[in-house]
């Protein structure tokens, strides 16, 4: 480590200002937005790395962008995964700078993606490149794979597994697309919750109303509402039947491994503006609701 500390030190302007311009490139998912530039950076990139490297493709997907370095023969192959596309940044009105235009401000870069996840993509090219530098090669068989679709829900990302298994095979598999914990500290996560999207329509009458109509003419927000209200009681348990039939709870030994994660209440509360966290009882109880309570959220309401 202290090898890999010196290097950094040594390379850190350099590093810095190649990040700042990997965040200064635009890549919108939902519009498309500097997609293609992102792309071609980072093919580059690899390709400066030494990276055997490749684009993937699906009709109608954004690219994923693949590179494979170090030992064809190590025992141990590593896979990371990460994301180039960000989300749209507006509204613009609540950025103090340009998103596009990373700047530096109190040991922090402000950016779109400075976190998710270029700047966590960035970090393990990086670490790729310190490691080689370091000890001349990579000591085990090291993936690469970026997609460009995460923030729109990778629509596309079962049919990349699948046609490209075989390349992506590896021992173990790391996502790299999480913040440094509240306390300072770095953090793996053990596993994820999967992702159900629902869309709802309601439609009565068969052209716009007046308000007035109101008492004659069944109306679809309020429908809405009150099928939504329906879905938790006022304690924010969720009502819907059988959602949690099939939920495995957590194991002895990832309770075990609550207790060692640290959880401020009131740092959390302030850091989110929020005045009180719904589920009670102690920091482990809490982080019990927070990894292994399935979710029922409404991500969008809009209504004429």
């Amino acid at each position: 480590m202290k090898r890999i500390r010196t290097w950094v030190e040594q390379n850190r302007k350099r590093l810095l200002d190649e990040l700042l311009a990997f965040l200064s490139q635009p890549s919108v998912s939902t519009t498309g937005l500097g997609i293609e530039k992102t792309v071609g950076i980072l093919e580059a990139e690899l390709d400066r790395l030494g990276f055997e490297t490749h684009l993937f493709t699906q009709e109608g997907a954004y690219p994923v962008v693949f590179g494979e370095a170090g030992d064809p023969d190590s025992p141990v192959s590593l896979c990371i995964y990460g994301h180039y596309d960000v989300q749209d940044p507006d509204p613009l009105s609540e950025w103090k700078s340009d998103p596009f235009a990373p700047e530096v401000r109190g040991g922090k870069i402000y950016a779109r993606g400075a976190t998710d996840d270029k700047g966590n993509l960035f970090a393990n090219l990086k670490a790729a490149e310190a490691v080689r530098s370091i000890l001349g090669v990579l000591p085990i068989r090291l993936k690469f794979f970026f997609e460009g679709e995460e923030e729109i829900g990778s629509p596309n990302l079962r049919a990349y597994l699948s046609t490209y298994a075989e390349r992506l095979r590896a021992d173990a598999t790391v996502v790299c697309d999480r913040g440094v914990h509240e306390s300072g500290r770095p953090q793996i996560y053990l596993g994820d919750k999967g992702l159900v999207s629902v869309r709802v329509r309601c439609r009565h009458a068969g052209r716009d109303v007046h308000s007035g109509h109101a008492p004659l003419i069944p109306s679809s927000p309020w429908n809405l509402i009150r099928l939504l209200g329906s879905m938790k009681d006022h304690e924010d348990r969720i009502q819907i039947p059988g959602f949690a039939d099939d939920i495995e709870g957590p194991t002895d030994s990832e309770l075990a491994l609550l207790d060692s994660i640290p959880f401020d209440s009131e740092e959390f509360c302030r850091q989110y503006g929020i005045s009180r966290i719904l589920a009670g009882g102690g920091p482990a109880d809490r982080l019990r609701s927070l990894l292994f309570s399935p979710t029922c959220n409404i991500s969008g309401i809009r209504s004429g």
